[in-house]
């Protein structure tokens, strides 16, 4: 999600895609806001650009309490590559979806299905572009 902030491409158009229902660890609009003057540095928007994006991307993506995400925790821990990953995966087991993420290491386990942009650019085609 931080590629769409800073570029407009297949990313930022697959979050704008209604067909996908997303889902994120409360904490990851947090972390735009923290990373804010680096992604700023990164962007080819403009600072009011990159605000009406973040607003729109909090309109699209429903969060997490982390306190429902917690009680996967220790299961994730048995098979996360990497303790960044352990809340991202216990969402996805928790509501039981899949996740986005270009991180080829979570594809190692089996436990939550591994989707990449390019993945879901192939499943929710462009409508206009094809």
């Amino acid at each position: 999600m931080f590629s769409a902030l800073i570029r407009k491409g297949e990313t930022s158009r697959l979050i704008l895609n209604e067909r996908l229902h997303l889902y994120a660890p409360e904490f990851i609009f947090e972390e735009f806001e923290k990373y804010r003057d680096l992604i700023l540095k990164k962007t080819h928007r403009s600072q009011m650009e990159f605000d009406e994006v973040l607003s729109i991307y909090t309109e699209r993506i429903e969060t997490i309490p982390m306190e429902e995400i917690i009680r996967e925790m220790e299961q994730v821990k048995e098979f996360s590559p990497d303790v960044k990953d352990d809340p991202y995966l216990a969402a996805a087991i928790l509501i039981g979806a899949g996740l986005w993420t270009n991180d080829s290491k979570l594809r190692d386990q089996d436990v939550v299905a591994i989707y990449s942009t390019s993945d879901l650019v192939h499943m929710f085609p462009d409508p206009v572009n094809g």
